[in-house]
């Protein structure tokens, strides 16, 4: 779905769907539907980056790239590999001078590294010593994350219940750290940061925290 998003004084109480109210006025999120980007698959994550809009569905083994200077169409797609699971396409982030997009698929435990210009993915990094059972879909990562200041890229495993840290200056995404969350069986999902990045913020779905 597209859709167009401004801040509008108004008067009428009924017009507000989302709202915030201010000391002074209210103002009222007003969405403005302008049309679909049709890719196949389940819609599951999207974001920008800038000059670039991203689409990864479920059920689906490409992630599109979409131009929204173009009327929003889709310039481009990256396989990120027929060896997915069933469900495909997961969490994903990009590099702040556009060049990478990290995702996390299901089938494996790690996340696959793609070189966006190209259109195609150039390494895949797994954890050390993770082991992908087929008949349990929490054996994936989920959540996905590069620090903002672009040193580092950071994944959840689900049923592990550990994050992932990996290097991204060499080009090799050594693990150079792995942190263990609280609860017996935490079931991580998305990690994102301050923007100063001194603060990793991960959900943790069976400890509702």
């Amino acid at each position: 779905l597209i859709a167009r998003v401004s801040n509008t004084p108004v008067v009428r109480a009924d017009w507000i769907t989302n709202s915030i109210v201010d000391t002074t006025f209210t103002v009222a999120v007003v969405v403005i539907y302008l049309g679909t980007i049709v890719t196949g698959g389940r819609p599951h994550n999207t974001m920008t980056d800038g000059r670039y809009m991203y689409l990864a569905p479920m059920y689906h083994t490409h992630t599109f790239i979409v131009d929204p200077l173009l009327g929003h169409q889709v310039v481009g797609s990256i396989n990120m590999g027929e060896d997915l699971g069933p469900r495909a396409g997961r969490p994903f982030d990009v590099s702040l001078d556009g060049k990478r997009l990290y995702q996390s698929v299901d089938g494996m435990i790690g996340f696959k590294v793609a070189d966006i210009e190209a259109r195609k993915v150039i390494r895949t990094v797994h954890f050390p010593g993770a082991v992908v059972d087929p008949s349990d879909a929490t054996t994936r990562t989920h959540g996905t994350a590069v620090r903002p200041d672009q040193s580092e890229v950071w994944t959840s495993w689900m049923a592990g219940g550990q994050v992932s840290v990996h290097e991204r200056q060499s080009g090799e995404y050594r693990q150079v750290a792995q942190i263990q969350m609280p609860g017996a069986d935490p079931d991580i999902y998305w990690i994102n940061f301050s923007p100063d990045g001194e603060y990793a913020y991960v959900a943790l779905l069976r400890e509702s925290k």
